[in-house]
């Protein structure tokens, strides 16, 4: 895997840095495509499938603090449907190990799967 961060993902990541609201789609893209050769091999070329690819991913992006819970998401080849059963499963698991972690006094921050402080 190359080491170098080519232009445009470079670009990406600074949108990114700079704010959601200025995130266009293609910054979006290139993110999601820098991920999906990380994941997946140098070879994936994008959305299309021309690599069989053994992980699949959701980047969501939001920024903190945000009241109207405005995010953008994209996905490495999931549809639609698969990403709302994806979201459906997840949010039964969190809300349950949430619901365990409240119940532990002794939790480590950081090892609940939420932001470490």
């Amino acid at each position: 895997m190359s080491d170098q961060i080519n232009d445009e993902e470079q670009q990406a990541a600074q949108q990114v840095l700079t704010g959601i609201e200025k995130l266009s789609p293609q910054a979006l893209q290139a993110l999601a495509l820098s991920l999906d050769r990380i994941l997946n091999g140098e070879k994936v070329l994008g959305a299309e499938m021309s690599v069989k690819r053994i992980n699949g991913f959701v980047l969501m992006v939001f920024p903190f603090g945000d009241k109207d819970a405005q995010c953008h998401y994209v996905s490495n080849g999931a549809s639609r449907d698969d990403i709302i059963k994806l979201f459906t499963e997840q949010l039964k698991q969190l809300t349950a190990q949430r619901d365990t972690d409240q119940k532990k006094a002794t939790l480590l921050p950081g090892l609940g799967g939420g932001p470490v402080q």
